[in-house]
């Protein structure tokens, strides 16, 4: 994006084919309209290139890691504002070990501790029953190798932090949903999330309306 501020004139490459099409589709959804609506003053092009004809790619865009290695100053300090810990060294030049810790884990991992349902359910497993649930290094409890989250005020935290927070840009319900059953898990998370995203102001103000205009009465 910095590119984009200092030159004028800009032509892309890009590995995704149907990013040659986002200025002429006739039909586009609210994140694709927040990103047209940044782009639209800059002056550039793009052209589709295989990825696999790309025998030089940059290698940043191959190590995920090498983002963290040059961490903006303000990003660290956006994070530490979050509650989130990023702990790292570097050993011999190499990149050895990143660490994210947060706050919000930790009460939820203390949240469990203090749920009785739960851990009536944990001395069912531990007693040989096949109850999902099961005990993580860490020694929170997960379903699979996901966190579970009891408490309801967590579960709008964990929510809002995955819809509102500065580094993601207001989710659909399905995107959502998709991301955050990946990490956490409680009974009816489709629910909550499609109920929590529809209350969602910003994305009321800017949802596009995709039926025709209905005619006069």
């Amino acid at each position: 994006m910095e590119a984009l501020f200092i030159w004028r004139e800009n032509q892309i490459y890009t590995d995704h084919k149907s990013l040659k099409y986002v200025f002429t589709q006739k039909k586009i959804n609210m994140r694709q309209r927040r990103w047209l609506q940044l782009l639209k003053d800059f002056d550039m092009e793009l052209e589709y290139h295989p990825g696999k004809a790309n025998k030089v790619a940059d290698a940043l865009s191959r190590r995920p890691e090498a983002f963290f290695m040059n961490t903006p100053k303000e990003i660290l300090e956006d994070l530490r504002k979050m509650g989130i810990e990023v702990i790292y060294s570097i050993t011999e030049g190499m990149w050895q070990n990143l660490q994210v810790q947060s706050s919000l884990i930790d009460r939820i991992k203390e949240a469990q501790q203090n749920d009785s349902n739960l851990q009536e359910i944990w001395k069912q497993t531990e007693a040989g029953l096949q109850t999902g649930i099961r005990k993580h290094s860490n020694g929170s409890l997960r379903f699979g190798d996901r966190l579970c989250v009891l408490s309801g005020n967590l579960r709008t935290e964990v929510m809002a932090e995955a819809h509102n927070s500065q580094y993601s840009i207001h989710p659909g319900s399905t995107k959502m949903y998709k991301d955050l059953k990946q990490t956490f898990w409680w009974h009816g998370m489709k629910r909550e999330v499609a109920r929590f995203v529809s209350r969602c102001l910003v994305c009321q103000q800017v949802k596009l309306e995709h039926q025709r205009t209905a005619g006069l009465l």
